[in-house]
């Protein structure tokens, strides 16, 4: 366990090692926060090992934008038509790379997807364009998770809104 005294108090942080590589958390400033992120840390290397995707450890670290990118070239560009291709690619720079463009693709969160989807909404978007603009979002994670940049989705309970 790291400590940093800060002018606001003692700062704590933990590290990992997952394939020799040493990862470490952001500082908290409770020492118990930062017990729970190595835990679940701890938790997720295990279950990745446990199903096999030692991969999805190793490509922990690249940017929603990035991978995006991966993902129209590789899938959208080579399996959907031309105009499907340019609707993608203006939802993402409008709306979505904006928002998760400098988020690893790791450290988007259930509460995240929330807190956009609120923003769509504010910013007057109706339920129906809401799920769309998600749609692309859901599709680039799902492709992450079959490609082992993810072990799991965090659109997990997240519900279609009603249009």
């Amino acid at each position: 366990m790291e400590t940093r005294k800060t002018k606001s108090g003692l700062k704590f942080r933990e590290m990992i090692r997952i394939n020799g590589k040493a990862i470490k958390s952001p500082f908290f400033q409770r020492k118990s926060d930062a017990k729970e992120w190595k835990r679940r840390k701890e938790l997720e290397k295990s279950k990745a090992l446990a199903l096999g995707y030692e991969d999805s450890l190793i490509n922990q670290s690249v940017s929603f934008s990035d991978y995006s990118k991966k993902y129209m070239n590789e899938y959208v560009r080579l399996h959907l038509s031309t105009r499907t291709y340019d609707n993608y690619e203006s939802v993402l720079r409008v709306h979505l790379v904006p928002f998760f463009g400098n988020y690893e693709l790791s450290k988007i969160r259930k509460d995240q997807i929330l807190k956009f989807i609120t923003k769509l909404k504010a910013n007057g978007h109706n339920g129906k364009g809401v799920n769309l603009i998600c749609m692309l979002l859901k599709a680039i994670l799902n492709h992450a998770i079959a490609n082992n940049y993810l072990i799991n989705t965090p659109f997990k309970g997240i519900k279609p809104q009603k249009e």
